[in-house]
Parts: C-alpha cells; sequence; structure tokens
C-alpha cells in the first residue's frame, strides 16, 4: 500500500486514533517512521483537531529531546499522516516490562545506565516545551522513546505523541486538547485533566 509519495511496510505501533508503520519516502529515497490516522467521520471534529495540533506543535519545538517532524499531509485516500525519522529502540514501556524479567542486579545497572539518564533528558525537554507555551498532558512510560545503544541518540529519552498537549500563551490557554477538553490517559493524568479545569493546567 502506498499513502502520497509513501510506500508502506511493517507496523511500528498502534495508538487510540492512528498506527505507526515503517515506509520508504520514494521521493527523498529514505526510510521514515509514518504516522497514520485513517480517515474518519467528519463530524469527528475533536480528532482533526488533535491532529492538526501535534502538527503544529511539532513544527514549533526544535529541541533534541522531540522527535522532529520531516512531512505531513493528506493521502489520496483522506488519511492523515505525518513522517518523522526511524528511529531504533522501544518505548520505556518496553524497557520496564523486560526490567521485570531481570534479577536485582541487572535491574539495578539498567536504571542508572539506561533510565536514569533518559529521565533527566526528558525534564530537560519538558522545560524547554514548557518554556515555549506547550503542555504534553500525556506523560507516560509508552510515550518515552529510548534509542538503541550505540544509534545517534543513544542516552536520551525521545517524547512522542503530541496530540493532546495543551497551548498556552500569556499564561492562558490558547489551544485546548481533544474538542476544547484536556485529554490524557487515566492513571498519568493531573487532578485538573480528570475534572477537565483547562485553565487551570500548567508545568
Amino acid at each position: 500500500p502506498v499513502i502520497a509519495n509513501y510506500r508502506l511496510g511493517r507496523a511500528l505501533g498502534f495508538g487510540g486514533m492512528s498506527e505507526v508503520v515503517e515506509a520508504f519516502d520514494t521521493d527523498r529515497r529514505r526510510s521514515v517512521a509514518l504516522k497514520v490516522m485513517r480517515p474518519t467521520d467528519p463530524g469527528r471534529r475533536s480528532e482533526r483537531e488533535a491532529w492538526d495540533r501535534e502538527v503544529s506543535i511539532l513544527r514549533a519545538i526544535d529541541v533534541a529531546g522531540v522527535v522532529p517532524l520531516l512531512d505531513a499531509g493528506i493521502g489520496e485516500g483522506g488519511e492523515l499522516y505525518i513522517a518523522m525519522p526511524l528511529l531504533e529502540g522501544r518505548s520505556a514501556r518496553g524497557e520496564l516490562a523486560s526490567l521485570r524479567r531481570c534479577g536485582l542486579e541487572a535491574r539495578a545497572a539498567a536504571s542508572y545506565d539506561i533510565l536514569l539518564p533518559a529521565l533527566l533528558n526528558l525534564c530537560d525537554t519538558l522545560q524547554h516545551v514548557h518554556q515555549q507555551g506547550v503542555l504534553h498532558c500525556d506523560l507516560k512510560p509508552s510515550n518515552v522513546f529510548l534509542p538503541r545503544p550505540g544509534s545517534a541518540r543513544c542516552g536520551r529519552g525521545l517524547l512522542l505523541d503530541w496530540g493532546v498537549s495543551v497551548m498556552r500563551e500569556r499564561g492562558r490557554v490558547v489551544s485546548q486538547g481533544e474538542g476544547g477538553r484536556p485529554g490524557g490517559t487515566p492513571g498519568y493524568m493531573s487532578p485538573e485533566q480528570i475534572v477537565r479545569r483547562v485553565a487551570d493546567l500548567d508545568p
């Protein structure tokens, strides 16, 4: 299958609104990770708003801890897509699941060698995006990517999925999560997100 100039390959992951696949960019002759949202009912404006917000945020943010946007558009069949660099590694969720099967010594070593550096870099990333008025609003292990050891971004936790984020300007919210309310994942949401007090969200 093909979307625009991207030839789709193996599935890399799935989310609430979209899937991520490996794809080959036939124009630029490179492999990418392509996040695709299939066409939905025209009445589902909140999904399109979340998608547009993610694209605009990725275009605005330039920091090492955020996976850069390479391309975005709409396919011939109405599919929305975002192209990002193809990274090797796994999510922090996958790393934590793997560590649960390890002995104490191996778990401690991985925590100091892999998880702690990633967490510190993630804190730096959050400080940077907060200064730009962006709140991620869906921080959880599955949205943190850990590049494979030996890769260019090794040791850095990369923050993924900006679809439910909130943008603030001069202390007030100017872009408000999914359909005008803060989204998120139960178990990882702030009290303000749970009771939908968008105006009270802050770093």
